[in-house]
Formats: structure tokens, C-alpha cells, sequence
């Protein structure tokens, strides 16, 4: 696999989780150590992906209504997972499937907006309550699905700055499709300048940020929608109401990729006034710092400096 180099980097992107990623070290660093990290990434993505036969979360879904044996990285995940949607009062939910098929964003389009009936069947099949679990075995409802992407390729991010680091990386960017970006800063490397793009205009910057050793999760209305009847629609669904969030775009740092996907999504999905009491039980919780803008522009934001300077 090709790989670029200049003065300071050694850089290489591949497709993973169905989207580049992109790992980035200083130019001083064994090409092998680009490598290996891909190889783990790939190696998560065959364990963990819900899209990948034979993976833990595949079969957890092939099995639903009958109790799977997972690993521990599993039951963590899950663990989080549910104290987040618990608190975010089901707006956020893994087991969402059923409403993104409904609305077309697995068959190329829906032609229609879903009548109520159709939303009530949906949503009555998508419950996270009903993730079940109890050591390292895990049920689900016989009728659900949980679907991985809000969080398996973060998760994968967080394994690989734990390899990175333990290889003697001190200095390096993975880079998730651009939704999650991980700063490996160690020793005196500075933190990280990143760009937060314009909800309104396009090719243009909202601000900026720092970020170090830690990682920035984005959500966004432009990325991922489909448009019936000229209105458009984004992918990030709001589990409680059944229907696409109205927010624009969730910004988050915190230490842990996983957690920083996670609730980007979780924040998106949630209706717009709950921001402010929503996080504030999340922060009890996790460590983080998020913004929100609603689609008439505001922006609500944590006591984080840099997000309250935001200006639309």
C-alpha cells in the first residue's frame, strides 16, 4: 500500500469500517509500525463490524432472542452504551435499524415520509432496554438488530493509540473519516490545531480548536442524507420520536475515541432544548466537552472556553 512521506510525516489511508482511515507518524518511524496498525484495525473490523459475518456483534444479531457469548471489549462497550442512552431517555439507541430502513437509508432513498403507523411498528421493535447482559453473555429483543456504526471505528481508534503508544509513538493523528480525529501528543509536541467546519457554509470554518491526546467526534446534517421531496433528511435519528434529528451538527472532545463517537450521536439525536440537562447528567458521568447547533443556528455548549467563543 502506497504511503506519503514530507519532512515531518509518514502518512498512509485505507478504507475500513466503510470509510478512510487515515494514520499518520512522524517520518522518522518504521514503516512497519503503519503496518501494524492497520493490521489491527482490520482485525477489529473483523471481530466487532455488526456488517461483518461471523463478528461478535453479527452474531449477536443472527441469535437474537437467544443469549451470545461475547468478550470483554464487548461488554464495556455495552456497559457505556446503555448508560448513555439510558440518560439521553432513548433518543440514542443502537437497535435503531428498523427506523433507518424505514426512511430508505438502506435501500437508496425512501420515496415518501413514513406514515405514523408505519414510525409506531419501527419504533415499537427498537428498545435498548432489551439488550441484555450478563458477564460475558449478551440477548437481544428476537426482532432486533443492533447496528456498530456510531462506535466500533472509534473503538478501533482506541486500541490503536494504545499500540501506537506502546511502540514508542509520541507524535501522530489517526484520522476516521473525518468524523473522529485522535492527537497522539506526547512529550513537547504541541496539541493540535483543528479546523470545525461552517454548519451553513460550505468550504468554510466555524473555528477552530486544540486538541491533545485526546480526540474531536463530529456529527453532522450534511454528511449522510437522502431528500424527499426536496426536504433533506439526515441519517442520525432521534430513537423516541422515530423521526430524523432537526440539529445540524454535535462537536465533542474527550479523552477516549469511543466515547467522543458516541456521544456526538448520542447529542445529535436528542431533541434540541434537552442539551443543557442532558449533559449535565452525561458529565456526571464521563468526561467531555461538546457544543450544539439547532437548526435555527444557535449554538448551546459545556463550560468549555473554545466552544463558548463559537460564532455562526
Amino acid at each position: 500500500m502506497p504511503q506519503t512521506a514530507n519532512n515531518t510525516y509518514l502518512s498512509q489511508t485505507r478504507k475500513l469500517f466503510h470509510c478512510n482511515i487515515r494514520i499518520k507518524i512522524p517520518a522518522d518511524c518504521h514503516e512497519s509500525i503503519l503496518e501494524r496498525g492497520f493490521a489491527l484495525l482490520e482485525y477489529i473490523d473483523k471481530q466487532y463490524n455488526s456488517y461483518t459475518e461471523g463478528s461478535i456483534f453479527n452474531n449477536i444479531n443472527t441469535n437474537a432472542g437467544h443469549w451470545t457469548d461475547i468478550d470483554e471489549n464487548t461488554a464495556i462497550m455495552l456497559q457505556s452504551i446503555s448508560k448513555i442512552s439510558e440518560i439521553c431517555n432513548g433518543a440514542y439507541d443502537i437497535t435503531v435499524m428498523p427506523l433507518l430502513r424505514l426512511w430508505g437509508f438502506y435501500n437508496n432513498g425512501s420515496s415518501i415520509v413514513p406514515l405514523k403507523e408505519q414510525l409506531q411498528k419501527a419504533i415499537s421493535k427498537v428498545d435498548h432496554t432489551k439488550i441484555k447482559l450478563d458477564g460475558l453473555k449478551v440477548m437481544i429483543g428476537k426482532d432486533q438488530e443492533i447496528i456498530t456504526g456510531s462506535f466500533i471505528k472509534a473503538f478501533a481508534v482506541d486500541v490503536l493509540v494504545k499500540q501506537l503508544i506502546e511502540e514508542g509513538v509520541t507524535n501522530g493523528v489517526i484520522n476516521a473519516g473525518g468524523s473522529t480525529i485522535y492527537s497522539i501528543n506526547k512529550g513537547q509536541y504541541v496539541p493540535r490545531d483543528i479546523n470545525l467546519p461552517h454548519p451553513f457554509k460550505k468550504d468554510e470554518k466555524l473555528g477552530n480548536i486544540n486538541i491533545s491526546n485526546a480526540s474531536f467526534s463530529l456529527s453532522a446534517a450534511i454528511s449522510g442524507f437522502i431528500t424527499i421531496d426536496g426536504k433533506k433528511y439526515g441519517h442520525i435519528i432521534n430513537a423516541k420520536t422515530g423521526n430524523p434529528s432537526a440539529n445540524i451538527q454535535v462537536g465533542i472532545i474527550c479523552k477516549s475515541a469511543f466515547l467522543s463517537d458516541v456521544l456526538s450521536t448520542a447529542l445529535f439525536s436528542i431533541n434540541e432544548e434537552n442539551f443543557e440537562a442532558v449533559t449535565t447528567e452525561l458529565k456526571a458521568h464521563f468526561d467531555f466537552e461538546a457544543y450544539l447547533i439547532t437548526q435555527q443556528g444557535y449554538i448551546k455548549a459545556t463550560d468549555y472556553a473554545p466552544f463558548k467563543a463559537l460564532k455562526i
